[in-house]
């Protein structure tokens, strides 16, 4: 997609989330700067060194152990087979639904999980889509650190799916697609960005560490993404 989707945005609507799961599961209280998380596993204060609730990060969240692979081709084909299955979901609200992420570069080490992004016209998009995700195997975790996003995510701990639905306009889809079309177009930061994960996976057992660790190196990655891609839109 070339466009990158410029649709006016609009909300979900008034359901009500908690740091990217529904509200209840997980409580949050502040204390100064600081956010505490309670759970099952009593409460434990993020950031500050204290010992996680064992198998969930400090927003909540299931810790996947990290399971980085060579590129498989067929990511390109199970994509394809499951962007069939949404599309019978969102019907005429969907703009767009897009492979992107690592999965979606051929070269680069990734975990074996596809990511996929789908464009919506919420005004087109019909009362049970959530229900009918269900159905297909997909949990619902709300906008998990995006504002405006809506992640679902498939196969429980065997994670096989990332589906992130975007309304038409949102700022974050320009930045994903234009961070897949550069490493499409950089071998070379496809390789160093591949053997960037590959010490870090060394070093960390599970996404808990493994993923803000990779924070700052995806961000300076995207700032050059998206001054490539400006420079091609003034050419």
């Amino acid at each position: 997609m070339r466009g990158y989707a410029t649709v006016g945005r609009k909300s979900w609507g008034s359901r009500s989330w908690v740091n990217g799961a529904k509200s209840g599961r997980v409580k949050r209280m502040r204390l100064g700067r600081d956010v505490l998380h309670e759970d099952s596993a009593g409460v434990t204060r993020a950031g500050l060194g204290l010992r996680k609730p064992l198998g969930w990060d400090a927003r909540g969240g299931k810790v996947i152990d990290v399971r980085l692979t060579p590129y498989r081709p067929d990511w390109a084909d199970q994509f394809a087979d499951e962007s069939a299955r949404l599309r019978g979901v969102f019907g005429f609200s969907v703009i767009a639904l897009e492979h992107f992420g690592s999965t979606a570069i051929p070269g680069m080490m990734a975990k074996p999980v596809i990511d996929m992004l789908a464009v919506v016209d919420l005004s087109q998009l019909g009362a049970g889509w959530i229900a009918e995700l269900t159905q297909l195997g997909y949990e619902d975790a709300g906008e998990w650190g995006i504002s405006g996003r809506r992640l679902f995510r498939k196969g429980g701990e065997e994670r096989s799916h990332h589906l992130h639905v975007y309304p038409a306009g949102h700022e974050a889809i320009r930045r994903h697609l234009v961070l897949r079309d550069f490493l499409l177009s950089h071998p070379h930061e496809v390789r160093a960005y591949s053997a960037f994960k590959q010490d870090l996976a060394s070093r960390y057992a599970d996404t808990s560490d493994y993923s803000p660790a990779k924070k700052p190196y995806v961000q300076r990655l995207e700032q050059r993404a998206l001054a490539w891609a400006e420079r091609r839109e003034r050419e």
